[in-house]
């Protein structure tokens, strides 16, 4: 069993790509390859590159992902992905192994800084997110999304809009949960709208007695965050009573 979440190791298998003013030792990682996907040596690697590809389980065509990736081919249509999980900076950050309480664990419960959120990534656009509203009557967030840049040659870039639910005054709940994501593409120097309709299932909360899914008291407050991850520094907030 591991010990570490680092894979900085011997044992561990790894690539490393360099340019010749790296800071890293190539020679050393040449020959290992990997993608544990939660094993990311983010606070060993982050401060000697421009940027971490994790390239999952690829697949007999991951070479040929990885070429278009690097060389800008597949922001569009888009194809960069985003976190599915979180990646934390150490084992320090989580509850001992035989502990198996939700508390600090991924982004629904974490209190401290993971060293990527959930839902992150990065792409060859810049976005901002402006006019978010609520639209009540059909349960749906409504704002825009607009290209500040996209690197040439790439005609467009991919925006991932993601929604996140919660309940501030509910002792016990999650802190946040995702329920609701965009994908759309936005050419430089212009504007598109989104539309993201909210589940009602996520406006419900856990009756102990009843041991069941129910409407909130009269007056739950809920907070709606858009953003483009979980932990998005410029995600748009809008309150809302039930």
């Amino acid at each position: 069993d591991r010990k570490t979440l680092s894979f900085l190791q011997e044992d561990q298998p790894v690539l490393i790509l360099a340019d010749g003013t790296a800071r890293i030792d190539n020679r050393k990682y040449k020959d290992r390859f990997g993608c544990k996907a939660k094993m990311i040596p983010g606070e060993q690697v982050e401060p000697l590159v421009d940027a971490i590809m994790v390239c999952w389980y690829g697949g007999q065509e991951m070479g040929h992902s990885i070429s278009s990736a690097l060389n800008g081919l597949l922001d569009c249509p888009g194809r960069f992905g985003r976190l599915p999980v979180t990646f934390y900076k150490s084992t320090k950050q989580l509850p001992d192994f035989d502990n198996y309480d939700m508390r600090h664990r991924t982004y629904r419960y974490m209190e401290e800084e993971p060293m990527y959120p959930f839902g992150f990534g990065l792409c060859y656009s810049e976005f901002v997110i402006s006019d978010v509203q609520l639209d009540v009557k059909t349960r749906s967030i409504i704002g825009k999304v607009h290209n500040l840049h996209t690197v040439p040659p790439l005609p467009y870039g991919k925006a991932v809009v993601q929604v996140y639910l919660s309940m501030p005054d509910m002792l016990g709940g999650p802190k946040k949960s995702l329920v609701g994501v965009q994908s759309l593409g936005v050419v430089e120097g212009e504007t598109e709208e989104f539309q993201i309709p909210i589940d009602p299932f996520w406006f419900r909360v856990f009756d102990e007695e009843r041991q069941e899914m129910v409407e909130p008291p009269a007056d739950t407050r809920f907070v709606l965050e858009v953003g483009f991850s979980s932990a998005d520094p410029e995600a748009k907030k809008i309150e809302w009573w039930w």
